[in-house]
C-alpha cells in the first residue's frame, strides 16, 4: 500500500483495535507496576498511613501537654521564688528576724 492509496475501513478498524489492544496492554503493565508499590494491598497500604497520622498526632499531643505542664511549673516556681525574695526584702527593710534553719 502506498501513501496514495486510500485507506479501507477494515484496515482502519484493524489499526484501531490494534492500537486499542496495545493500550489496553500498556494500562495493565503500568497498574501491575503501580500495585507492586502496595505489596499487603491498597487498605493495608492506607490503614499503615492512618495509624502513622495517629501515631504523630498522639506525639504531639504528648509535646504540646509537657510543654504546657512545664510552663505551669515554671511559673509556679517563679512565683515562689519572688515571693520568698519579697518577703526576705520586706523584712530586712523593717528589721525583722527571718526564722531560719539551725
Amino acid at each position: 500500500m502506498s501513501q496514495d492509496d486510500p485507506i479501507t475501513r477494515a484496515e482502519l478498524d484493524e489499526a484501531l483495535e490494534a492500537h486499542s489492544e496495545a493500550e489496553r496492554q500498556w494500562f495493565h503493565e503500568e497498574i501491575n507496576r503501580v500495585m507492586r508499590a502496595f505489596p499487603d494491598g491498597v487498605e493495608s497500604h492506607r490503614a499503615a498511613h492512618e495509624a502513622m497520622i495517629k501515631a504523630a498526632e498522639a506525639e504531639e499531643q504528648f509535646w504540646r501537654g509537657l510543654k504546657a505542664d512545664i510552663a505551669h511549673k515554671s511559673i509556679w516556681g517563679i512565683l515562689q521564688i519572688l515571693t520568698i525574695l519579697t518577703i526576705a526584702g520586706l523584712a530586712a527593710k523593717f528589721g525583722l528576724a527571718l526564722p531560719l534553719s539551725k
